[in-house]
């Protein structure tokens, strides 16, 4: 079942034909998933659910050991209101 504010590869594609680029969007620190997943009150499974990745990759962002990378999570973090 889709939730509401999936981004969608239309949002993505504009987003790339606007110039935008992975060092335009900044990088995602752990702390700022932190605060954004504290202010939206959903667990790290549902998070995970929502953002389109695995829990297990989505636990290693807020532990640190990796970042989203791929600009369609990042998209998809960014219309789920991370900024």
């Amino acid at each position: 079942m889709p939730f509401k504010n999936e981004v969608s590869l239309m949002s993505v594609n504009q987003g790339l034909t606007n110039g935008m680029t992975k060092s335009k969007l900044g990088v995602m620190s752990k702390e700022r998933l932190r605060e954004w997943l504290a202010g939206k009150g959903w667990s790290q499974e549902e998070a995970a659910h929502r953002i389109g990745v695995s829990l297990r990759t989505f636990t290693r962002w807020l532990a640190g050991k990796s970042r989203p990378r791929s600009l369609l999570v990042i998209y998809r973090l960014r219309d789920l209101g991370i900024k």
